[in-house]
């Protein structure tokens, strides 16, 4: 099974391209929620164990811009960077 499948609308019929980092011993997930172009916006998740994930709101954590921005049609794949400062 998944460890976390498309539910909410936005997410359409997609949940992928994951990317995670640790914080505060707790693991957070950036994900594209719909097929490219559908449009994907990324949502975030949050897991104790790293296997049971819980989103962390509703909508997603990067929406989609206004007509005419660089993300109207999509927010992309996200990626996550830890700086050590």
């Amino acid at each position: 099974a998944s460890i976390l499948a498309p539910e909410l609308p936005w997410e359409q019929e997609c949940i992928e391209a994951p990317a995670a980092c640790v914080y505060g011993g707790r693991v957070y997930m950036f994900y594209g929620g719909a097929y490219n172009n559908h449009p994907q916006q990324i949502g975030c998740a949050v897991s104790d164990d790293g296997f049971t994930f819980k989103r962390l709101f509703d909508e997603p954590f990067l929406p989609c811009g206004a007509p005419g921005s660089w993300n109207q049609c999509e927010s992309g794949h996200p990626f996550a960077f830890e700086d050590s400062g």
